[in-house]
Order: C-alpha cells, then structure tokens, then sequence
C-alpha cells in the first residue's frame, strides 16, 4: 500500500515518525511531507504524483493553514477535498484531548474534519463518540530506547539518583503537583521537560517512581507519558483513567495507582517508596514488558491497517 503521510518528521522521536516507521515495518511505502515546510499545491502535487491509497495526516497543517485551533480547520477540509481525486482513503490519526470542555477550539477543529475523511482515529476515548465516525487507536511505547541500559543493580535506594522524577511541562494545575513534590522530597525529587531516546531510558530507570500527572482527567483519555515511561523502563505512578484497565494496565501489577489530589499524590509517592523494593522492581518490569510487547506502535499500526481496510474508498 501506498501512503502519502503530512506531518511533523523533524524529529526522529515525534508520534508521525513512529508511526512511518512502523509502517514501513508492515510492508507499506510511506513518502513523508513534513508540515512546516509544505505548501497546498505540494501536497496536491505528491498526490498526483504517488496516487498513494492513503493520505494520512495528523493535525494536516501546511503554509498556507493559519496553525491554530480551530481557524485552519475549513482550509484542511478544503484540501482534503481537493486531492480526493487522486487518493483512495483519507485518515486522520489525531494524538490530542479533544475534549470541548477542556479545549472548544479544539473540539471544533475535530468535528470540522471528521466529517471530511474516510477515517477519523483518535487518542480521545471521551470524545471519539462525539464526532461522526470517529474510532479510538492509542499512542504507544516508542521505539528509540537504550535497549542495553540496565536497572539498580541491588535494588537499594542509594543506588537511584531520586525517588521520584516528573517529566514534561508543568502547566495548568500540574504545577501544583510539581510543587506538592517538591515540597514532600526536597531535592529528591525532579522535573525534566524535552529528554528523549536513550538518555530519556538511562533518566527514568535511575529515579525509583516516575509520577504522571492528575490534570486534565477525561474518562477514555489518557496521553502517552505512560507508554513512554513504561517503554523505556520507568515504574509509572499516576491516577486510574477509566479504560486503561482494559488495555491491561493494572494498578499495582503494571503501574502504581495514585490518588488525584497532588499534596495526596505526594503522600502516596512517599508511602510507595517504602514497599519492597524487589516488589517494586517486579512491577517496572511488568510494566516495561506489557509495553513493549502489547503497546508497541507495530501493534497500534496493525490496528490502523485494520480500519482502514474496513474503510470506504472514493469511487
């Protein structure tokens, strides 16, 4: 199959490069338009050109789309219609909460393109049912990990560089976990924003828990922070979402369960990093397991390809 995806390949990490790659594990032929740097007549030409089966896309933006939610949504819909002519399917796979009390904008970007493509995927199991033909295909657990990093060797606190590591940026109310953390351990505790591939392995194994956040908290959502601490070896600790357990994620199986109250979350982080430590190590590891094996994005993309043959083409 021939697919013509527009996204952001900058960087070898991003969600669109994992996805690509895994597709062309699968067998596919993937010719890559990165966003920033494509106009519509390109687009429409490399359509012309490959006659891909499928145009793929994440957030579709291009020069002339204004970038911003939800004011480029009918110049995405439009070029959707403009190179239906010479594509079989149209999917959108969209990593974003959606949800319109957290974000209208973003809500009404989504129902403007729904509509508009053959497929409609989706990371938002909150808001999936509420856009035509929308369907639900997770992130997963990324690919460029230091696959001969190890863990601790005895299992010791001493042997960790801290307790508990938090990644990303803190805004909106996050930060008031952040602070809630800092305040329970002091320098113990971390926050790191923008740590990838094998240094983002090395980082998360040498800290005992990784907290993921409480805020925002949408039943069918959750981001990817769990597949990518898991995947490169992280124990994740984070509030239940509904709906993680039925991709088997299971509370102190595979991952820690957290209340949803920071100072609370705080008070939990401290009582977990007083359990066993070999009971810990045996959950990280099943977590990392579970990830690499049922998370994978080769699994996400098989799911895709089976949507998408299940989708109708344009005759």
């Amino acid at each position: 199959m021939k697919i013509l995806y527009l996204g952001a390949f900058r960087h070898s990490f991003s969600t669109e490069n994992e996805i690509a790659r895994a597709l062309e594990r699968a067998g596919h032929e993937v010719t890559r338009l990165e966003e920033s740097e494509a106009l519509r007549a390109t687009i429409s030409a490399a359509a012309d050109e490959l006659r891909p089966d499928v145009l793929l896309v994440a957030k579709a933006r291009f020069q002339e789309a204004g970038h911003e939610w939800p004011n480029d949504a009918r110049a995405v819909a439009d070029l959707i219609e403009q190179v239906r002519p010479a594509v079989g399917r149209v999917a959108c796979w969209l990593f974003d909460l959606l949800a319109e009390e957290f974000s209208p904008a973003r809500f009404d970007w989504a129902r403007t393109i729904a509509p508009a493509c053959e497929l409609f995927v989706t990371t938002d199991g909150h808001t999936a049912p509420k856009l035509p033909g929308a369907v639900v295909v997770r992130q997963g657990a990324p690919d460029e990990i230091d696959a001969e990093a190890g863990w601790p060797e005895e299992c010791r606190p001493e042997e960790y560089e801290g307790d508990v590591l938090f990644l990303g940026l803190p805004y909106g109310d996050r930060k008031r976990l952040v602070e809630a953390c800092f305040a329970r351990f002091g320098q113990r505790f971390r926050a790191v924003n923008d740590c990838r591939g094998p240094e983002l392995t090395r980082l998360v194994r040498s800290y005992r828990l990784v907290v993921g956040p409480h805020w925002p908290h949408f039943a069918g959502y959750w981001s990817n922070r769990i597949y990518i601490v898991a995947g490169h070896g992280g124990l994740f600790a984070a509030p239940p979402v509904e709906g993680l357990s039925a991709e088997g994620w299971r509370a102190s199986g595979n991952y820690l369960a957290l209340p949803r109250d920071p100072a609370a979350m705080a008070d939990k982080l401290a009582e977990y990093l007083h359990c066993d430590l070999g009971q810990l190590r045996a959950i990280q590891q099943a977590g990392h397991a579970h990830a690499r094996q049922q998370c994978s994005y080769d699994c996400r993309v098989a799911e895709l390809l089976a949507l998408l043959s299940d989708a109708p083409s344009q005759p």
